[in-house]
């Protein structure tokens, strides 16, 4: 696994590489990359261009991570980036279809747990190794 700055000094060439393929036989394409995770975004030549990718990483003496990496059509389906969804739903308000972006169920999940932890039983403020009361707080002992 490589730290952020070293996956962006390391990966610098990939970009480079990435658009450069692109930009030859006209593709539209978009690369959003964070440290070593990236996404690609592209109206055609989806199959030819993971190839590709797959190639110049194999290269690089990367690998892709398979359990990661899918191709979707995010006009019909979502996917999830560094802990946020990325799809497109009708909105309820003005029935058109929009772009939509939220945390992702994970991420969600993790936040409630964190919440839970730090506020569910056994969290509450102690006094002098008893539980904090309303009683303890007029100065009764309880």
């Amino acid at each position: 696994m490589l730290s952020p700055v070293r996956a962006n000094v390391y990966l610098h060439a990939f970009d480079r590489a990435f658009l450069a393929y692109c930009r030859a036989p006209g593709l539209a394409a978009r690369l959003v990359r964070y440290g070593a995770d990236f996404v690609s975004l592209m109206r055609g030549g989806v199959t030819e261009t993971r190839r590709e990718v797959a190639q110049r990483v194999g290269r690089m003496e990367l690998k892709l991570n398979e359990e990661k990496s899918r191709v979707v059509d995010a006009r019909k389906g979502s996917f999830d980036f560094r802990g946020v969804t990325f799809g497109r739903k009708r909105s309820l308000r003005t029935g058109k279809v929009i772009s939509l972006v939220e945390p992702a169920r994970k991420a969600q999940q993790h936040f409630r747990d964190e919440v839970r932890t730090l506020t569910g039983r056994g969290s509450h403020s102690r006094r002098k190794g008893k539980w904090w009361s309303e009683s303890s707080a007029m100065g009764e002992e309880g």
